[in-house]
């Protein structure tokens, strides 16, 4: 953005300014992932390609795949009064890399995640200015794994669907981010009340749900995962912070349901 003022001898100020788009280099890299919602051991399919500002394709680049892991590392940290505090810092973890040169149409490239959790595919490239052109994408691997997913000092949880919208008809996959290893979750679907219920257990911190999607579900429908664990230990830290206390953890997600099936078709005849 540039900016002008003037000012006149009446101290009267004009200004006016415009903008411009300066290009991180002289090409962008396409990723096309075929999913972004894995099962342990399925392939991740994904299509490269470069192309100018203006989207045509620019062949013969050179461009480095890699594909990371990553992982939040958490501890409880003791602060003034003998409280505790969840403490988390991030990681990633470089599981594969290839180079690779782009051609005249998309290039087909496939990554085997070993392990559930949550993964980033970065690609890198320079073109002749030494400008460094990058982009990246995520996407999740469920599993009965344990993956060590961000602590909060609250008793919440983050669901994951495997899509944003659903027909009737679908089957919707949710990730359930639990902290513990094995837990027994109260599902619910509801919408102006509770529409279903259902006790099952949760193994692993990364397992996948699924939820039948229906016609009644139009136009939306949330889904609550309610985690309940018993007591895992009876030492306490002191006589106020009893950390091995049963604990509960519960999260919701919405999932919008496409409404085709309602709508009315209308036709005028002259």
């Amino acid at each position: 953005t540039l900016e002008a003022t003037v000012q006149g001898p009446s101290r009267r100020s004009v200004s006016n300014r415009i903008q411009t788009l300066v290009h991180r280099g002289e090409y962008y890299i396409g990723l096309k992932p075929e999913t972004r919602f894995l099962t342990k051991g399925d392939k991740l399919g994904v299509n490269v390609l470069t192309v100018n500002p203006s989207g045509e394709i620019i062949p013969g680049r050179n461009v480095k795949l890699t594909l990371l892991k990553r992982e939040w590392h958490s501890v409880r940290k003791a602060e003034m009064g003998g409280r505790f505090r969840w403490v988390t810092e991030k990681e990633d973890t470089e599981i594969e890399s290839r180079s690779i040169k782009t051609k005249f149409e998309s290039l087909p490239e496939t990554f085997l995640p070993e392990k559930a959790g949550y993964y980033i595919l970065k690609a890198e490239s320079q073109d002749k200015r030494k400008n460094t052109v990058s982009t990246s994408f995520s996407f999740y691997v469920t599993g009965r794994d344990y993956v060590p997913w961000k602590r909060e000092d609250d008793d919440v949880i983050e669901l994951v669907a495997d899509q944003e919208n659903y027909r009737p008809g679908e089957m919707a996959r949710i990730l359930v981010k639990s902290p513990y290893e094995k837990a027994q979750a109260l599902v619910t679907l509801e919408r102006e009340g509770v529409l279903e219920s259902r006790v099952q257990e949760i193994v692993g911190s990364s397992s996948a749900i699924e939820i039948p999607v229906l016609s009644e579900h139009i136009p939306n429908v949330y889904v609550c995962v309610l985690l309940v664990q018993g007591r895992t230990s009876d030492e306490k830290a002191d006589r106020d912070q009893d950390l091995g206390k049963p604990s509960f953890k519960i999260g919701y997600v919405n999932l919008g349901v496409d409404p085709g099936e309602k709508k009315l078709s209308v036709s005028i005849e002259m």
